[in-house]
């Protein structure tokens, strides 16, 4: 059979061949769905994570480029909202979630924008490749993009199409912090507790909390042996009552649900709170500044090494100089 090649037409940056020819039939309805992991912004300071997403199209005989209409559009979470899987550990106000950062910003078109909403995006190629920046949110999360782009007049797509002429890719940006490990449920004759929430241990009733007890493999590891060590040198009357780590994901944790700081350091699996109650009820109210058991701790699982290290709080998260200040009553535990 003799193949009759009419047009064609190929999109970068987004992969997709298209071809029109005469032996094949159309296929209408494709979605091209991908998975692409990325990092939270500012897990370093000023140092925003970006998506760049390329769109062009050409003759795929001449290689010349064309002038392809496209849409972007940044949908939300992926559904359902409420799995922590796509939330990223947070469990409230999923349609506020930020889906970008700063959270009222917009995606980024240098050309000529028709689309007056900030997360999406509709232009022409203009005979060469457009880009598109869209700045990773700080809070971790499942995001779906999806991004149209249409042949001119007179080209037609054959081969893996959602319409005639046009195409639709799919993308899920898998926003996170990979490999952060959840905190064992303790046992009996372990030495430290799970307690989150400031009516600690009975959680505040009818408030649910994000999932916090998670972090890095070393981080865990060592918050036992912290939680063993201190228990041994109080002669085996206080045990270790761990609060906030990070979210399953890592990323911003929002616990005053504001998508905001404080709470900065918890971000990678690598900072803890610890509650000043220590005893086996956690009512023992001991602030950080007077209890040298637990430096005595903190400094026998670090050894040699400058880390973990206690740090002293004050009310508003600020780690204090001295330490032996007396509004430095908060723990936290740094370990990187």
């Amino acid at each position: 059979m003799t193949k009759r090649i009419i047009k064609g037409l190929m999109l970068i940056g987004v992969l997709c061949v298209f071809m029109v020819n005469s032996s094949w039939g159309a296929e209408y309805g494709y979605i091209h769905e991908r998975v692409i992991p990325k990092s939270p912004s500012h897990l370093k300071p000023n140092k925003p994570i970006s998506k760049l997403l390329f769109i062009g199209c050409y003759d795929a005989w001449s290689g010349q480029y064309l002038n392809c209409e496209f849409t972007h559009k940044v949908i939300g979470l992926k559904e359902p909202k409420e799995d922590i899987e796509n939330n990223g550990g947070h469990c409230y106000d999923y349609d506020g979630h930020p889906l970008i950062d700063p959270q009222d910003g917009k995606v980024e078109f240098a050309g000529l924008d028709e689309d007056n909403t900030p997360l999406g995006v509709k232009g022409q190629t203009q005979y060469q490749r457009a880009l598109i920046r869209h700045r990773m949110p700080q809070v971790a999360g499942k995001i779906v993009t999806e991004t149209t782009i249409t042949a001119p007049a007179g080209w037609r797509c054959l081969c893996c199409c959602f319409t005639n002429n046009s195409s639709k890719f799919r993308d899920t940006l898998d926003v996170g912090v990979d490999g952060l490990k959840e905190l064992d449920d303790p046992v009996s004759g372990e030495h430290y507790i799970k307690c989150r929430g400031e009516a600690c241990p009975e959680p505040l009733p009818g408030e649910p909390l994000p999932e916090g007890h998670w972090g890095t493999e070393d981080t865990i590891e060592k918050l036992k042996k912290i939680g063993e060590a201190y228990y041994n040198i109080t002669k085996k009357t206080r045990v270790l009552s761990i609060n906030d780590i990070s979210l399953p994901r890592g990323g911003l944790f929002d616990y005053q649900k504001t998508w905001k700081p404080p709470h900065d350091s918890h971000r990678t699996g690598t900072d803890a709170d610890i509650n000043q109650g220590q005893g086996p009820s956690n009512k023992d109210q001991i602030p950080c500044y007077k209890n040298n058991d637990l430096k005595k701790a903190v400094r026998k699982v670090a050894a040699e090494q400058p880390y973990p290290i206690l740090r002293c709080e004050n009310k508003d998260k600020e780690y204090c100089l001295p330490p032996e200040d007396k509004d430095c009553i908060y723990y936290h535990i740094d370990f990187d």
